[in-house]
């Protein structure tokens, strides 16, 4: 059993498709078709799915319909600012836990997950891992700037933005592993 991680889906989010992110996709459905698709080659159905916020754009109903195509049967929601979606009590029966923030092990290694990016976290200066969602592509130096004001260093060590549009996510689930070694 493997645990993996994404943020940012905007299933059925036109304006992510097509001015935040420019992601490569003709139409919504190719978009949510290829996402689907990605998580159901990689992640097996005894495996552990994080979800880092942000999934859906549509309604409880479509939202839901999305979610039951996923084989993975262990489902984790970081609620994100676009997760109006889980209010709905059949959509929330669809994951094993729902959350603000959580704190997990990872073969032995402490990962705190967030939708929003932390300066500090749980056992940060102990070597714990971070995993966020939420800035997508384009605020990743914003965040070490800030950074650099409250800790005096711009290093956020072990935070790993999990944004499925970046390059090293290719809109596809990753483990912790493969999350460091792409660093």
């Amino acid at each position: 059993m493997s645990n993996y991680y994404i943020a940012d889906l905007h299933l059925g989010h036109k304006n992510a498709m097509e001015k935040f992110d420019h992601r490569p996709f003709k139409t919504l459905e190719e978009q949510d078709d290829t996402i689907i698709e990605n998580v159901n080659r990689v992640v097996m159905p005894q495996d552990n799915l994080y979800f880092i916020g942000d999934v859906s754009w549509y309604n409880p109903q479509k939202t839901a319909e999305l979610i039951k195509r996923i084989n993975c049967k262990n489902r984790f929601l970081l609620i994100g600012n676009h997760d109006r979606w889980i209010k709905d009590g059949a959509c929330r029966k669809l994951f094993q836990g729902v959350y603000d923030l959580k704190r997990i092990d990872d073969e032995g290694r402490i990962v705190v997950l967030c939708h929003y990016p932390l300066a500090v976290w749980d056992q940060s200066h102990r070597g714990s891992y971070h995993i966020y969602g939420h800035v997508h592509n384009n605020l990743d130096d914003d965040m070490k700037t800030l950074t650099h004001s409250i800790l005096g260093h711009s290093e956020m060590k072990n935070a790993i933005n999990v944004g499925c549009m970046l390059s090293y996510m290719n809109y596809t689930p990753k483990t912790l592993s493969e999350l460091i070694e792409r660093k």
